[in-house]
């Protein structure tokens, strides 16, 4: 598929089955009762914030982790350019979910190791204060970071290879999953990525902007539309960005070149 459809069909796909969104919605406002329910608790009471804080982890974790497995499917249905809208199945979503963690420890281990390497050397070159050490460290820290990036984005490939294959070991394929980066096109991945973080970074300023409103009016009707609204939107994007991720990933399966 052409980008520019991958990016008209992933906006209008959460449409496609109303109830199905309604759920993810459902889930995400939960998460968002949750958080900013803990927040409400701890500011009237003191006395029971570990309690609150430990009982909101786990429940939020849970959450997220279904979430994780459900864009897993979402992802999976993409990747074969199918237009149905997975169902909800909190025990598969979390079995996906804690796979999805293993493979994002996989790939934060290695990306961690690599800045760390880098970045390393390239303040040790920093501290010589030198021109020629200043301008090769320079050089590793812009090396480390463009690695960084497609170390993210070979994340991507590696669970939309995940979802595809169902298999831990086709995800930690990692020279493949590489391949299939190239594949798609470091440029085609860079405008998902602009896209979709411009949706986020809005989500950001959102969540902002209604933090700063909920912490200063503790009204219940207030704190309910901000939690509508915050994760409303933000249910909205995940659903879309793991359908466009998935699409991206279809033109592997199908050999087909953007």
């Amino acid at each position: 598929m052409e980008l520019s459809e991958i990016i008209k069909d992933s906006f209008k796909y959460p449409f496609i089955d109303k109830k199905q969104f309604g759920l993810v919605l459902l889930v995400f406002l939960l998460l968002g009762i949750i958080l900013f329910g803990s927040f409400f608790s701890i500011r009237a009471s003191a006395g029971i914030t570990p309690v609150i804080m430990a009982v909101s982890f786990i429940i939020a974790l849970i959450v997220l982790v279904l979430v994780g497995g459900y864009q897993l499917d979402i992802i999976g249905i993409a990747c074969e350019q199918d237009d149905d809208v997975p169902l909800f199945d909190p025990v598969k979503n979390i079995k996906d979910g804690l796979k999805v963690i293993l493979v994002y420890l996989v790939f934060y281990i290695l990306n961690g190791l690599i800045s760390f390497v880098g970045l390393f050397a390239a303040f040790a070159l920093f501290s010589t204060r030198e021109v020629i050490g200043v301008a090769v460290g320079i050089i590793i820290y812009l090396v480390v970071l463009i690695v960084s990036v497609i170390v993210n984005w070979t994340f991507s490939m590696s669970l939309c290879r995940l979802a595809y294959h169902n298999s831990l070991d086709e995800a930690l394929r990692i020279r493949e999953a590489y391949q299939d980066l190239r594949t798609i096109g470091l440029l085609n991945m860079l405008i998902y990525v602009i896209v979709f973080g411009i949706l986020f970074a809005v989500i950001l300023f959102i969540t902002l902007m209604v933090a700063v409103l909920v912490a200063s009016v503790s009204n219940a009707f207030v704190y309910l539309i901000a939690i509508m609204i915050v994760f409303a939107i933000l249910s909205y994007v995940v659903i879309v960005s793991s359908r466009a991720i998935g699409l991206l990933y279809s033109n592997v399966v199908f050999n087909f070149e953007i």
